[in-house]
């Protein structure tokens, strides 16, 4: 947001802010900018040391409740020490760090929280202090700040800042409708001459009031991925909280991806193929026959979708993560046999098979052993693509267009 120029998109803004305050969300003002211009890098988003304090006793008792103290000092002197590092002016090279160690410790705080060892050092006690609450996260208190200025103090603010116990998770920026690539070039650039408020940022979401798209503090803007409404899919509290408990971040990987849509993505299309998996067993249960393949998921190619950083590849993490769940995650000796293409014996009862194998190549494993029952993984070319569901059953999950980043937006246009 221009502060010269802060009207043009005040209805969406205003409109999210509303939304944000039903739900739960407290408006908070802004702090006082700081006069003196070598302290101007204490003006951009940062926790206060003394408010996160106060949140986090809200749900810390015993020996953590009296740990918090120090463990907030910790946390909100943690961007400061980014800023020494990155800063040549700095009087305190022996206590910086870089910025990336300061996100992946912000970060492993933030998810796993902060283990201490206490009591007698032979047989010592070991206590946590956490930061989200997210077992009742009714006494978290989400903060919303509207028009946080930059540090660079050239008319630049963000325009709105998400806020969980005082720690400041997500930054909106407005922008024009088929220009949001340069807004998110513009964010990116806010932020990278910000490393206090570049610690602790999760989420970067740029919008028009209509289309948004979002990525994380080290995504190329062009990656930033598009989402369909930002409240009910990333800012609700529910979503928020879900989203941070499961460890999703944008960009966390070395493939700088909008890895945030394609777990999400990955993430339904796991759900639905054990809800089918499901079925066949109480099919198998109730001794009606199911037909020798089970269904398909349909998906774009590599050349048409962002990849899943993954060893395995973009279909190969979602099997991998079936088989998992089925076989290493089961607690019961009634579990499913689940297995691959290339290593499986007539005990298996599923095969997920490879989105690389031939007609042919399939056709003749289901000859070779017909009491097992397979699962195809179908790459979709450019163009028309015919289904013949005779033979491949029904459709369990299609991804039948791309995943509209900026990059895609800057090229329509």
């Amino acid at each position: 947001m221009n502060l010269n120029n802060k009207h043009p998109h005040s209805y969406h803004r205003k409109k999210l802010i509303r939304q944000l305050l039903e739900a739960g969300y407290m408006l908070e003002k802004v702090p006082v900018p700081v006069n003196d211009p070598a302290l101007r890098w204490m003006d951009g988003p940062s926790p206060d040391s003394d408010l996160l304090e106060h949140d986090l006793k809200r749900f810390h008792v015993g020996e953590s409740f009296y740990r918090v103290e120090s463990f907030a000092t910790r946390v909100s002197f943690l961007g400061v020490r980014a800023f020494h590092h990155s800063s040549s002016n700095s009087s305190h090279p022996e206590q910086s760090i870089s910025l990336e160690e300061a996100r992946e410790t912000f970060f492993d705080w933030l998810i796993s929280g902060y283990e201490f060892r206490y009591g007698n050092p032979k047989h010592p006690s070991y206590g946590m202090c956490r930061l989200i609450d997210f077992v009742s996260p009714d006494v978290n208190r989400l903060r919303v700040f509207e028009g946080w200025q930059g540090v660079r103090r050239n008319g630049f603010a963000w325009d709105l800042i998400i806020s969980i116990n005082s720690l400041p998770i997500a930054a909106v920026i407005y922008g024009n409708k088929g220009d949001l690539l340069n807004t998110a070039i513009q964010a990116r650039e806010e932020l990278d001459a910000d490393p206090v408020f570049g610690t602790y940022v999760q989420f970067l979401i740029v919008t028009d009031g209509h289309d948004s798209y979002m990525g994380s503090p080290t995504d190329e803007p062009s990656n930033f991925t598009k989402w369909t409404n930002i409240f009910d899919e990333i800012l609700s509290p529910r979503q928020l909280y879900a989203l941070l408990y499961n460890g999703i971040r944008p960009g966390f990987d070395e493939d700088s991806l909008a890895k945030f849509v394609i777990d999400a993505q990955q993430k339904e299309i796991v759900q639905r193929l054990n809800e089918r998996i499901r079925q066949y067993l109480e099919s198998k249960r109730k001794r009606k026959a199911e037909p020798q393949c089970l269904g398909y998921v349909l998906a774009m190619n590599a050349e048409n979708n962002l990849r899943h950083p993954s060893p395995f590849g973009w279909m190969g993490a979602i099997r991998q993560m079936v088989y998992e769940q089925h076989v290493y995650l089961s607690d019961t000796e009634d579990r499913v046999r689940i297995g691959f293409e290339d290593a499986f014996t007539q005990n298996t009862e599923i095969v997920l098979l490879a989105e690389d194998l031939s007609e042919e190549e399939c056709q003749k494993l289901m000859q070779d052993y017909p009491r097992v029952h397979f699962i195809r993984f179908i790459n979709r070319t450019t163009g028309p693509y015919l289904i013949d569901e005779k033979n491949l059953g029904p459709a369990i999950c299609k991804i039948e267009t791309p995943l509209e980043t900026l990059e895609y937006e800057s090229e329509a246009e």
